[in-house]
């Protein structure tokens, strides 16, 4: 049946739309490779697009002259903490400061009037408030902003004076910002920029000897180059890499683009809220970059603060620990990740956005004590911004943008029209965007994945690595086997991924299937019908599921909760050698077999049983079982 939306589904499907990603620039291993042409192989795929030996593009190959190169930049960028404050900051710190104008001396009067004269609005609304900055943002030699300052707006103006930047000249002599100004801190573009300089002037043998030291956890060889290169006369290495188009901005520009785009969410959420945007940083702004303000709004006289920070999903329950159906519910944010905000006492408010186009802002909010593993949760007496890792609620919002509030369960949905009189109730409504928003996320992802490591991808189309993985340990193609492959997948794609698209650590081989059945699906990359394995409906009997081995486990779930799901269980009469009492045989919709039970629960009574074995032969085995039971 084809179905015709309402303006109002329209505007929705509109506003999910996806956007062209940006490309995400190639990683170690492709940067310092050669390429061979490669041809698509004879399989039943190709065979249907009838394009068996044509040309599919060029294969990235690391060759043994540029290994030790690869070697040290992936060391580098993998390890980035180890090596920022003695390698990375001292040496680019060295190269790039000499060539840095004054802000005040490159912006020009009309820049300088406007960021003044935002201070001096914050300033009047408080004159009072103590603002903080880094002391030394200059000097990075230390590697780290050691010290801080607090003043207020009319004193931080007499820092700006020393603030400097790299800057370049357009055709009309304007001084335009440059997104280099970024690499002392972007240890990926670091990377590349350290492991080329060390190329250049010392050769691949003085590489390859660095790389067998570092091995050892030896840096002296490392440490004595950085030493000498800091030696090098003023503005030649600078002059020799940096001065013209460079490559070393890409993921720096990568971000930037993403935050902008994020922080244009927050600012939309925020102007339908009724608030007026009168300062927006980015582009070397100081007051973002010294105060780490994002935004600056005003309403009814008054003015805040705001800090933006990019987050994998944002959505509203109508039921949480602290708050019930008939109190409003409360909107979660998943970071994605490990999620810091900076200087906060230099904010009033935080600002959360998604790449998928929601956005919510929160002011301080009372504190929730308590943890996950005494179920404890209390409000406390502290007022904080809303932050956490994992996810956190934020209970009553400045503003939000494209979050549909989630409907009490037990209340008659209303039932409202479209213009084609196809009646749909609140709640589908609801589960439509849900629903796009997901695909959308997980479109995204996989556009992602492919750009971060596309040597990968045409190595799983060339040698058949996306069929079946029951042998994947077994069979051979070319210079690596399947199993190989895929750990190399789940290194270089899924591990520096997952989270940053809202996925968890239970979910991680969830995303590897959906990497694997997807780019499977469609070599063209499209991915219009996305293929998204689901663990319903399952099966649960007297299954032979031999071979399968444990894969994962169930804390803090009693057996009851077990039959609630899955029902009794498959085998209740205890093994023959009395280490499990009790299995379940489950068969998912997509062949996967998984079997729940206890093992050497000794001495337990069987209704207090809280930890059990989950058995499969894939570990998205784990990820099926958990699913069902509601616990991802």
């Amino acid at each position: 049946m084809k179905i015709i939306l309402s303006e109002k589904q329209i505007e929705l499907v509109s506003l999910l739309k996806e956007q062209n990603t940006p490309q995400i620039p190639k990683a170690c291993k492709a940067y310092y490779s050669d390429t061979k042409p490669t041809y698509y192989a004879n399989n039943a795929q190709n065979r249907k697009l009838n394009r068996v030996g044509e040309p599919k593009g060029v294969k990235v190959v690391t060759s043994e002259k540029m290994l030790p190169a690869f070697e040290l930049c992936y060391e580098l960028q993998r390890n980035q903490q180890k090596y920022k404050s003695s390698i990375m900051f001292p040496l680019v710190s060295s190269i790039v400061n000499h060539k840095k104008d004054k802000w005040v001396d490159a912006v020009g009067e009309e820049e300088i009037r406007r960021v003044h004269d935002v201070l001096d609005k914050l300033h009047d609304i408080d004159p009072t408030k103590q603002y903080r900055w880094p002391e030394h943002l200059d000097d990075l030699t230390a590697g780290k902003r050691a010290s801080y300052r607090n003043g207020t707006p009319i004193e931080f103006k007499d820092r700006l004076k020393d603030q400097a930047f790299l800057y370049d000249v357009d055709d009309s002599d304007v001084k335009q910002w440059l997104s280099v100004n970024k690499l002392d801190g972007n240890y990926a573009d670091a990377s590349k920029f350290i492991t080329d300089i060390i190329l250049e002037y010392y050769g691949v043998d003085t590489v390859r000897e660095i790389v067998n030291e570092l091995k050892n956890n030896d840096r002296s060889t490392l440490l004595q180059v950085v030493r000498e290169l800091q030696t090098y006369e003023e503005g030649a290495i600078f002059d020799a890499f940096l001065k013209d188009d460079t490559e070393y901005d890409k993921w720096a520009t990568y971000y930037s683009e993403q935050g902008e785009q994020v922080e244009n969410f927050v600012a939309d959420a925020l102007t339908q809220a009724g608030y007026e945007i009168i300062h927006q940083g980015g582009g070397g702004d100081p007051i973002d970059v010294l105060l780490a303000i994002d935004l600056i709004v005003s309403k009814g006289g008054n003015i805040y603060t705001c800090q933006v920070k990019k987050v994998a999903k944002i959505d509203h329950q109508a039921e949480t620990t602290l708050k019930t159906c008939e109190d409003g519910g409360a909107y979660r944010v998943s970071p994605g990740g490990k999620l810091s905000v900076r200087q906060q006492q230099n904010l009033d408010w935080v600002g959360y956005g998604t790449l998928g186009g929601q956005a919510i802002v929160s002011a301080r909010q009372q504190e929730v004590t308590g943890t996950w593993a005494q179920k404890n949760f209390a409000y406390g007496d502290k007022k904080v911004l809303p932050i956490g890792y994992g996810y956190f609620y934020i209970d009553d919002p400045i503003a939000t943008l494209n979050i549909p509030k989630e409907g009490c369960k037990d209340e008659e949905e209303p039932v409202v029209e479209s213009s084609m009189n196809i009646k749909i109730t609140e709640d589908q409504a609801e589960n439509l965007e849900k629903n796009d928003n997901e695909e959308r996320r997980i479109r995204t992802m996989l556009k992602d994945m492919i750009s971060r490591a596309p040597w990968l991808v045409e190595e799983a189309y060339e040698d058949g690595f996306f069929g079946d993985t029951s042998a994947a340990g077994i069979l051979v193609h070319q210079d690596k086997t399947k199993y190989e492959w895929q750990n190399e997948v789940m290194k270089e794609i899924i591990e520096p991924v997952y989270r940053l698209y809202g996925f968890n650590e239970d979910e991680k081989d969830f995303v590897f299937t959906l990497f694997k059945e997807n780019l499977a699906n469609d070599p063209d990359h499209e991915f219009t019908d996305l293929i998204i394995p689901s663990p319903f409906p399952f099966k649960t009997g007297h299954f032979n599921i031999g071979g399968t081995h444990r894969v994962g486990e169930l804390e803090g779930v009693y057996k009851k909760d077990i039959e609630k799901v899955f029902g009794p269980p498959t085998w209740d009469q205890g093994s023959p050698d009395d280490k499990v009492m009790f299995e379940w045989s489950i068969k998912f919709p997509d062949g996967t077999q998984a079997t729940v039970y206890d093992y050497k629960q000794y001495n337990v009574v069987p209704d207090e049983i809280n930890y059990w074995s989950i058995g499969g032969r894939t570990p998205i085995a784990v990820y099926y079982v958990k699913k069902a039971m509601g616990l991802i």
